[in-house]
């Protein structure tokens, strides 16, 4: 909207305008008439230049109005607010109106006839008062924001968002962004007028609670500015502008609001946010960038222990991953990782600029623990560039982790044999290759420790003190689930990972009957009873099908730096002969979405109910049906409810929907179906593994099974590593100890225990924006402190914090891509370097009045030109 910081003057531009009329008036009305025989002969001739006469006195009357009001405007310092299309239609109908407004008043001065003074007269008045009207409901439409308050130096309510992210320590020669933001701040706080009020918000945000109140004293405001300081975590864009909308609505006193955001808009997320909506909400909004373009920078992409979690005596990779940017030259880095502050190996690298290197580290553990419980081992690996100008970013140069070794974990092997298998018989049981897969045998190995302890069993032997400590359940070539469903099915809801293969003596249709039971079993999907394909001992000759790789949409299925031509080889020459065909139709699934649907509301419906009456005891149906919904026998089983009371029926079935994780060609029928049922993970493989059923066992293609099944047990330990800014929470806890967090600072809190759900109790860390490993202890008080002071309690828990790895691509977003996210929206991006404005960030066009004033200078020049043209022709003559 066109609007203007003094109103008056350009109200008093219009009305001038009106002052080279009168003159024209006056002008004419003090001829006389004289009659005089000469002039007789000259009415001819005058006649004939009578209109171009009109035409010219009508040209410089315009000329005189239009050089009137653009200096009335000039004066009024109009400029533009809202978005840039609005302000520029609404400047342009202004000027327009003007225009109309001058020309029918000139009309009017310049007419000979009574009925053309009446219409000129008419016009210029409708257009003169379209123009007040325009520039009135301009002035409401934008006016309360306040503008017109700051322009008489009222007090405002500056709401200043600062990005304290880790990109935000970028080193230069000025200082590090943060500091260079912190600066802009102090220099908009010192411009604010007298008795304003003061918000600071970190937009990563801090390890101390930082305050949502206003500052009243600017020196205050100065004071939190410097507490704000660099994290790990990464800012959240959306979080930041909701909070000063919070802190906006908090504060009713001034009602101006001055809304800034300072960051190097190096995260994506500027471009995600809807930038439309929030420039109506928050009106004026600013974005001050502190920098634009990368800077060179090494920094560690990722840090992994290869198989999730270690063994006691065995050998370990460790995997990690070393980027380089905006490199000049190529740099030499000395990579150094360390284990439990004990450096076991280094390597020298040279980077270039954009490329990754990955680096390889062997170790072996040696530590004890309790048999199926992890000791949790830290592990950090930080590198040393030789050149330190080409590393802008230190915070990125170290990563820390934390390495889960345990002395043994326990799997459950359950195919049609069991003990019973006899190879010299050839009585090979379905799960033969996958434990050799886990756990290989060498004839000359002396190692006296096997982590994955085997437990190789039969269908009719899977009891519930067998799976109480397993890690993994992997059933194959089973002919009927039949008895194992209902204890497989509680083994999962509790979390436990299970496996089930086809192959050897698998019938579909007991399978089906036993373990679907309308998708409240064991399968992730309804089978059909043909299979696909055929035996080669059966078919007369052999028509194989493989594995479609462009299907293989599991993360089990890539490896990150592997090519993936050679991934998509190992499946182009492994054949399958038969395979189970399950149904999942679009059909098939709604039906399922829809009885799920309606028995989860009867399910969440019973158990808000025994919520409620936790002071009555449940019947036996009641405690029959509790238990088959919260089982609660798994050793590894989190104490927290299986099904919250904040899920909906609809979002279990959406979690629960069975996922197509790879297929075949030609038929395109599943190869592996998942699905999560509880807090567990079911994986159908619809064809075998050692069986006659394909030619897996003998390829490199059983690196798939080795990821999938070491990530799933991984995915049974507890969750000790973190991304900055995570909530952490460690569940029941007792509420009668006293507790303490040590944050790597080494600065120690209390923490206190807390209810995380009906009768769960338990400890949460927040604002863990600081990379590092936090440590939870008991606090001793009291007589106890004072016996034992000099010795420190065992950790409770422990938990690695890493920054995220997007904090080190400092390229980040160009102000060109945040300027074209932002669109037409009242949000306006400043320059690198350009001060904040304390008239609002949804002001326009500030520089129009220059414009008039050339309006005005070019107007009176076109004057003396058009008055001046007779005489420069007579000259010329």
């Amino acid at each position: 909207m066109l609007t203007f910081d003094a109103p008056l003057f350009a109200f008093a531009g219009l009305l001038a305008a009106a002052g080279p009329i009168i003159v024209h008036l006056l002008n004419r009305r003090r001829f006389r008439v004289v009659a005089w025989g000469a002039m007789e002969f000259l009415r001819e001739a005058l006649e004939r230049h009578r209109r171009s006469l009109q035409f010219r006195d009508l040209i410089l009357l315009i000329l005189r109005i239009l050089a009137v009001c653009l200096f009335g405007i000039a004066l009024a310092r109009p400029y533009m607010q809202g978005s840039l299309i609005t302000g520029v239609a609404s400047t342009g109908l202004f000027l327009l109106l003007c225009l109309a407004a001058a020309v029918a008043g000139a009309a009017f001065a310049v007419a000979r006839q009574s009925h053309e003074r009446w219409i000129s007269g008419v016009l210029s008045m409708a257009a003169l008062g379209g123009a007040v009207a325009l520039w009135g409901w301009s002035a409401s439409a934008s006016g309360g924001d306040g503008l017109a308050a700051t322009a008489a130096r009222a007090p405002v309510h500056a709401v200043l968002v600062l990005d304290n992210s880790r990109s935000m320590g970028v080193a230069s020669a000025a200082g590090t962004r943060l500091e260079r933001a912190k600066q802009m701040a102090r220099q908009f706080l010192e411009e604010l007028p007298p008795e304003s009020r003061i918000t600071l918000i970190p937009a990563a945000g801090s390890e101390q609670p930082f305050p949502l109140d206003a500052f009243v004293s600017k020196t205050d405001a100065s004071r939190a500015l410097d507490q704000i300081a660099l994290v790990d975590a990464a800012d959240d864009v959306a979080a930041s502008l909701e909070q000063a909308e919070l802190a906006c609505q908090q504060v009713s006193d001034p009602e101006t609001k001055r809304v800034v955001m300072l960051s190097d808009l190096q995260s994506e997320r500027w471009i995600e946010v809807d930038w439309e909506s929030w420039g109506k909400r928050l009106p004026g909004l600013q974005v001050a960038p502190v920098s634009e373009g990368g800077v060179s920078n090494l920094a560690i992409a990722s840090l992994e222990l290869e198989d999730g979690f270690a063994g006691a005596e065995a050998p370990s990779r460790f995997l990690a991953r070393v980027r380089a940017e905006g490199l000049e030259d190529a740099a030499s880095v000395d990579a150094v990782l360390r284990v439990d502050g004990v450096t076991i190996g280094s390597q020298v690298l040279e980077l270039s600029e954009g490329q990754t290197r990955e680096l390889e580290f062997t170790h072996r553990f040696d530590v004890g623990g309790e048999p199926g419980r992890p000791q949790w081992v830290t592990v950090t690996l930080e590198l040393r560039p030789e050149n330190v100008a080409a590393d802008r970013l230190s915070a990125d140069n170290t990563a820390t982790i934390l390495s889960p070794v345990l002395d043994s974990v326990p799997v459950v092997f359950v195919d049609q044999y069991g003990e019973a298998e006899d190879l010299s018989r050839g009585r090979l049981g379905e799960t033969h290759a996958l434990r050799h897969l886990l756990a290989p045998r060498i004839a000359d190995d002396e190692t006296p420790r096997r982590l994955i302890r085997v437990e190789h069993v039969r269908p009719e032997d899977v009891t519930q003190d067998l799976l109480e400590a397993a890690r993994l359940v992997i059933v194959a070539g089973v002919e009927s689930p039949e008895g194992l469903t209902p204890t497989l099915r509680d083994y999962v809801v509790q979390g436990g990972p299970l496996v089930l293969f086809a192959g050897g003596d698998f019938d579909p249709e007991a399978w089906q009957r036993h373990a679907w039971l309308d998708g409240r079993g064991i399968l992730p999907a309804p089978l059909r009873s043909e299979l696909l394909g055929s035996l080669p001992t059966a078919a007369g000759k052999l028509d194989p099908f493989f594995a479609d790789f462009t299907t293989l949409t599991g993360r089990d299925f890539r490896i990150e730096g592997e090519d993936p031509e050679t991934l998509s080889s190992l499946f182009d020459a492994t054949p399958f002969f038969q395979a189970v065909q399950t149904d999942l139709s679009a059909a098939a699934i709604q039906t399922l979405a829809q009885a799920e649907t309606a028995a989860w509301q009867s399910e969440l419906r019973f158990l808000k109910d025994q919520s409620a009456n936790t002071a009555a005891a449940p019947g036996v149906l009641a405690r029959d049906r509790l238990r088959r919904l919260e089982p609660s026998w798994w050793a590894w089983r989190s104490p927290l409810p299986i099904y919250p009371a904040t899920l909906t029926a609809e979002q279990i079935v959406e979690r629960e929907r069975p996922q197509v994780q790879a297929s075949f060609t030609g038929s395109g029928a599943p190869w592996l179906v998942q699905r999560r049922i509880g807090r567990g993970t079911v994986l159908f493989f619809t064809s075998g593994v050692s069986s006659d059923w394909n030619l897996l066992r003998t390829s490199g293609a059983m690196y798939v099974f080795h990821r999938a099944l070491f990530r799933l047990m991984a995915d049974t330990l507890p969750r000790r590593n973190s991304i900055a800014g995570d909530r952490l929470t460690l569940p029941q806890v007792s509420g009668d100890a006293r507790w303490e967090l040590e944050r790597p600072g080494g600065r120690k809190d209390p923490l206190t225990p807390e209810a995380l759900d009906a009768g769960v109790t338990g400890l949460v860390i927040r604002r863990p924006v600081v990379s590092g490993v936090y440590t939870v202890r008991g606090a001793k008080s009291g007589a106890a402190a004072e016996v034992a002071a000099s010795v420190e309690a065992p950790p409770l828990a422990l938990w690695a914090v890493q920054g995220p790895a997007s904090e080190s691509e400092l390229k980040g977003s160009s102000l060109s891509a945040v300027r074209s996210a932002m669109g037409n929206s009242a949000v306006r991006v400043l320059s690198v370097g350009e001060p904040i404005r304390l008239e609002g960030g949804g002001r326009r066009g500030e520089r129009l009045w220059k414009w008039a004033i050339l309006g005005v200078l070019l107007g009176l020049m076109a004057e003396m030109a058009l008055l001046g043209a007779p005489n420069w022709r007579r000259a010329a003559a």
